[in-house]
């Protein structure tokens, strides 16, 4: 550790005690490796249990939780923003932050709420448009709704969207710095939310190369055997959340002209969302559930070896991909990733083998893409893995990024 020791204070909408998306992961690792530096560092985050004033430790750090929940969406916003800013306030009796460092908008909104917060330097950590993620899932994908959304009015809708990118807007002005994950995420900032182009600084996001790791052949084939897939043959890995952005749908439907060609190919599909029942409907009515397996949920623990198994790692993304810690991780186990050219994917792929990256999100694209891959030797097949592991060590380490973002919380907090 350089330097003196700093007082943190991470505000987040989501829980690093609970690690089940990107999110997640970026607050654990940044809370942990801050932790591990020396520095104090303590998060304020929403839970769905009762609340109690009594703290919890994770990773290093100090978690304090208010209730996050409400039973009625018209009280949502007012609900979180309030119990948000009584828990603030009541961290403030005991303890003083050199830095505040917000993850998500709605509880760095209710920080806000409090005066003292506008006297501590403040950095916020940008992982995608707040507004723009609920419209995708509001507006883009009626079918999969229920009936209650479905009667939602319009006006209710735009409202809420509009209520949104207010309190977004309003966080990141006040913000002193932000951090974004990928340009894709710097170039949504300056075009929906005119942020300055000064005021954002680029810190991706990263693996733990010591977790995540490539397995020798023979070893895989014994994961493979454990995780009961077949262990001939590509094993095809995708790991997202069943929504209506990530473009499985388009995967499911490349498949059906891969099997055509090459039968010894078996899809697993990691993760669970709204869109899981009409995806495996579409397996079904394609006649691929020989070739395709739904895994559900994939704990946290288990995803390196998911990643090992796995010849190739799938990302068919339609739209708003700020970053996909899951390309990293796959990488750094040794496993090719191929994905859309859609947003950060682009620029994690593209100095790696612009060769990964499909032309488009269409069906035929990925299919021909991964049928390409499919016909590699063994022996440029282990040099892809070779070399997908070296890219992750020079630029997606979580200790060379924590660092990075130290650099960036000190000059702030040093800043006359």
């Amino acid at each position: 550790m350089t330097g003196k020791r700093l007082r943190v204070l991470l505000v987040a909408d989501v829980s690093p005690a609970q690690v089940i998306g990107g999110a997640e992961r970026v607050l654990y690792e940044h809370m942990s490796r801050l932790a591990r530096e020396g520095h104090a560092v303590h998060c304020l985050t929403k839970t769905e249990e009762k609340e109690e004033n009594v703290p919890n430790r994770i990773g290093g750090g100090v978690l304090h939780c208010f209730r996050g929940v409400s039973s009625s969406t018209a009280l949502f916003f007012v609900s979180f923003l309030w119990r948000c800013r009584r828990k603030f306030k009541y961290l403030l009796r005991d303890n003083t932050f050199d830095i505040i460092n917000f993850h998500q908008p709605l509880s760095a909104m209710g920080v806000l709420t409090v005066y003292k917060s506008w006297n501590i330097p403040r950095v916020y950590t940008f992982h995608s448009l707040w507004f723009q993620e609920y419209e995708i899932r509001i507006t883009k994908d009626e079918n999969s709704m229920g009936f209650f959304k479905k009667t939602l009015s319009l006006f209710w809708i735009q409202l809420n969207i509009g209520l949104r990118r207010i309190i977004e807007k309003v966080c990141l002005k006040a913000a002193n710095q932000i951090i974004v994950l990928s340009d894709f995420s710097k170039e949504q900032l300056i075009k929906y939310h005119r942020v300055p182009a000064s005021k954002i600084s680029l810190i991706p996001g990263g693996v733990d190369t010591e977790r995540f790791i490539p397995l020798p052949d023979q070893r895989r084939k014994i994961v493979k055997r454990e995780l009961g897939v077949p262990e001939e043959g590509f094993l095809l890995l995708t790991v997202r959340n069943l929504g209506p952005r990530m473009g499985l749908d388009n995967l499911v439907k490349a498949m059906v002209m891969v099997v055509a060609k090459r039968q010894d190919v078996y899809l697993v599909i990691g993760g669970a969302g709204h869109l899981e029942t009409e995806l495996q409907s579409l397996t079904f009515q394609l006649g691929l559930e020989p070739y395709i397996r739904f895994e559900g949920f994939i704990p946290e623990a288990k995803l390196p070896q998911y990643y090992q198994a796995a010849d190739l790692f799938l990302l068919p993304t339609r739209c708003l991909e700020g970053f996909g810690l899951v390309t990293v991780e796959a990488l750094a186990c040794g496993t090719p990733v191929l994905g859309t050219p859609v947003g950060g994917t682009v620029e994690i792929l593209n100095g790696l083998d612009p060769d990964l990256l499909f032309k488009s999100p269409e069906p035929g694209d990925i299919a021909e893409k991964i049928l390409h891959f499919l016909s590699l030797s063994e022996m440029d097949l282990r040099r892809l893995r070779e070399k997908c592991r070296q890219w992750v060590l020079e630029h997606y380490d979580w200790d060379q990024i924590v660092q990075q973002l130290m650099v960036n919380i000190r000059e702030l907090v040093n800043k006359p």
